[in-house]
């Protein structure tokens, strides 16, 4: 289970959805007077950003050439990385802002609060994706085209819908640290 638990982690490190690691690298670099030690945490930030998109590009890269090129696009899978690369860099951003920035500024309670909110605007399209799955599956069992009387694209609006409600409840009523947050960020839960 602990591996499974890793492969997870990792996987959603790559795909942006975990939060970014930006804040105790810089402490921990400062520390030990590493080679970042000198650097803002918007360096950091940028740095770590580009090493999470460039994973998803290869990512990407990888699965159009194992699904050929005609699948892939037929299957609008760029939109899919897209969709993830431009909301993962929207909650960078937003933790980069709020965590890294404005946290001391506006205070901590509502730094946090404002995060949660935009992350989990961010991640509303997500769920939708997984839940399309089985449709597109059962579509192309059927010799059908995945798009053409969009259904999918019905279902996986109703569930981005249905997930933004979900989440700014859920942002508005949650009064504990968001979890998978850097260590040093000194908040108690």
């Amino acid at each position: 289970m602990p591996r499974f638990n890793s492969f997870l982690h990792l996987l959603g490190y790559v795909l942006l959805i975990a939060p970014p690691r930006s804040i105790d690298l810089t402490v921990s670099e400062r520390t030990r007077q590493g080679e970042l030690s000198k650097q803002p945490l918007s360096i950091v930030m940028l740095v770590e950003l580009l090493i999470r998109l460039a994973s998803i590009l290869f990512l990407a890269v990888g699965l159009e050439s194992i699904m050929g090129e005609i699948f892939y696009e037929t299957y609008r899978l760029d939109v899919v990385f897209s969709i993830v690369a431009g909301f993962g860099a929207c909650h960078s951003f937003v933790y980069f802002l709020f965590l890294g920035y404005l946290r001391n500024a506006i205070g901590t309670k509502l730094s946090l609060r404002i995060y949660r909110l935009v992350r989990n605007l961010c991640y509303a399209s997500l769920p939708g994706m997984l839940v399309v799955l089985p449709l597109l599956v059962w579509k192309w069992k059927q010799d059908q085209l995945p798009f053409e009387d969009n259904f999918v694209l019905k279902v996986y609006f109703i569930t981005t819908c249905l997930m933004v409600a979900a989440g700014a409840i859920e942002a508005l009523i949650m009064k504990r640290k968001p979890l998978g947050l850097d260590q040093y960020l000194n908040v108690e839960r």
